[in-house]
């Protein structure tokens, strides 16, 4: 049978009250979505908002010492697409290579080739990348023998991912790793889009606020739902596990009600509730 996708579920400011989440019996009530206890939920986390990181790294330019002539210098950009959007043009990796020439045929030199290189870099338009000429430790050199290489942006805001090559480098170093943004409003307004045919309709879409995700994998059986109502459709009368995935997006902006009525009460009895962590 086919895996169901996980049900995404938005809770604004205005829905943060005392009826939100309310424990009875062991039992988690949650408006809008139904009830689970504490031992059904084999597998949780939470994510909250944070900017991305642009990815940094320094390629050295050495000059072999015996090379073929007309020798050239490479450098291969390799943008790396962004898993997150599901889009068409975003599936695959796209490489680009850039490359040095001596114009009058003589020995190349590091600090001409670095400073060819980046100029060729940007002034590619599709270039996901920027470039400048720098020192052994990345400070900005017109005689330095380094090129410092910095992700951009795509059109959406998001910083693009990125490896470097070059063979005839015996330094390219990250100095910077790289991290996505977590839960921007661009990506909220991806998950929680205004659909076809919904448009005049009263809708439920993100505020301006800040939203943290909560995850849950909620297990439940025949063991603890007597009788249960998860049949598998080739096997008469026999009872299974019944798997609900669920992410709840909670708007986090008026601190207060964010915690009262929703994460404190939520991780008093669920303890894989913490950022990043799972459990089961």
């Amino acid at each position: 049978m086919l895996r169901r996708p996980a049900e995404n579920i938005l809770i604004n400011s205005g829905d943060l009250d005392a009826d939100l989440v309310q424990v009875i019996g062991g039992v988690i009530y949650i408006e809008g979505f139904g009830s689970f206890t504490p031992a059904d939920v084999n597998n949780c986390y939470k994510e909250c908002p944070a900017d991305d990181t642009a990815k940094v790294m320094l390629v050295s330019v050495d000059i072999p010492a015996v090379c073929e002539c007309p020798d050239a210098w490479d450098l291969l950009v390799v943008c790396k697409p962004d898993l997150m959007e599901y889009e068409t043009n975003t599936t695959y990796e796209s490489s680009h290579l850039y490359e040095y020439h001596s114009p009058d045929g003589s020995a190349l030199v590091a600090a001409t080739v670095a400073a060819g290189l980046v100029a060729q870099i940007n002034a590619h338009t599709e270039a996901c990348v920027t470039a400048v000429q720098t020192d052994a430790l990345g400070v900005a050199d017109a005689a330095g023998a380094y090129v410092q290489l910095t992700s951009k942006t795509n059109a959406f805001g998001i910083t693009i991912d990125f490896n470097t090559y070059a063979p005839k480098s015996t330094s390219v170093t990250t100095t910077t790793a790289y991290s996505r943004t977590r839960l921007s409003g661009y990506d909220m307004l991806k998950t929680f889009p205004v659909k076809p045919g919904f448009f005049g309709h009263d809708i439920k879409s993100p505020s301006c606020g800040t939203y943290c995700k909560y995850h849950f994998v909620i297990r439940k059986c025949c063991v603890t739902d007597v009788p249960s109502d998860a049949f598998d459709i080739d096997t008469d009368r026999q009872y299974f596990a019944h798997e609900v995935e669920v992410n709840f997006y909670v708007d986090n902006s008026i601190a207060a009600n964010f915690e009262t009525f929703w994460d404190d009460e939520l991780a008093a009895h669920i303890p894989c509730i913490e950022d990043g962590g799972s459990g089961s």
